[in-house]
Order: C-alpha cells, then structure tokens, then sequence
C-alpha cells in the first residue's frame, strides 16, 4: 500500500473514464508517476470491459466435436498404419539402385570387353530400358513420399 497518494489522482482518472484529459492535467500525469500508473490501469480496465462485454462465440455442439474427434483419429491411424509400408518401399528402391551401381562398377572393370561388346550390339535397346528403370524409379520414390507426407495437401 501506498502512504501518499496524489490529489489529483482521482480526478486523472474520472477525466479519462469521460473521455477527455484537460490540458493541466494532462501536463501533471507526464510530471506525476502515480498518475501515469493510474492512468495506465484506467486504459487496461476500459479495454478489458470492452473485451468482456463483447458478444461470446458459441461453442459447436459436443456430438459434433466428438464426431470430428473420431475422424481425425481414423486419420491418423491409417497414416500410422502405412509408415511402415513407405518405408520398405523406400528402402528396397534405394537398395536396387544402390546394386545397380554396384553391378555396374564391379562388371566394368572385370568384364570391360564383354560389356563393350554388349553395348555394341544392344546399344539400340539397353539405353531406353535404362531411362524406362531410372523414370520408374524416380515415379516411385514420389509416390512414396506423397504417401509418407499427406498432411502437405490441407
């Protein structure tokens, strides 16, 4: 509690609640801490009562949030249920690429002319069914990241 309280506090903030801070009294609440303090709970009051006496929103019912409750549980159960799956699809994609690439480099160097030979004569059908493989796998590795990330969508 406060010993003194200043004499025009009371008129600071009956001036304010009506709207209107005359020139003298405006100049004692720059000088006067209390009154600035006065004057700051009057504002945070008045903006509170504006606040409290707004219209309150209504609440949907409880069914319906029960309902919403339910699906969004479904939701997520089925993006549970599927993580794993993305995840071995994932997994096998990269693990087929990753022998591919090895295949490639451990029979080019053993087998340089068998490939160079190879190549020569099938050079027409090989380069398609590679980019074929390599589109496949890209198509792939889409859709499991599309499946693995849903919620991107909403």
């Amino acid at each position: 509690m406060r010993d003194k309280i200043c004499e025009f506090e009371k008129a600071v903030v009956k001036e304010f609640g009506q709207g209107i801070l005359n020139e003298n009294l405006a100049l004692h609440v720059k000088e006067c801490a209390d009154c600035r303090e006065a004057l700051k709970v009057t504002k945070w009051m008045q903006n509170f009562a504006a606040v409290a006496s707004a219209p309150k929103r209504t609440l949907p019912t409880p069914g319906f949030l029960w309902w919403k409750a339910k699906i969004i549980e479904k939701q997520e159960a089925g993006k549970r249920a599927a993580q794993p799956i993305v995840w071995t699809q994932t997994a096998a994609i990269i693990l087929v690429l990753l022998t591919m690439i090895w295949f490639a480099i451990k029979f080019q160097s053993k087998f340089s002319t068998v490939i160079e030979n190879l190549s020569a004569s099938i050079n027409l059908i090989a380069a398609p069914f590679l980019i074929a493989f390599v589109f496949a796998a890209i198509v792939s590795l889409a859709i499991a990241f599309e499946w693995r990330e849903p919620s991107r969508k909403n």
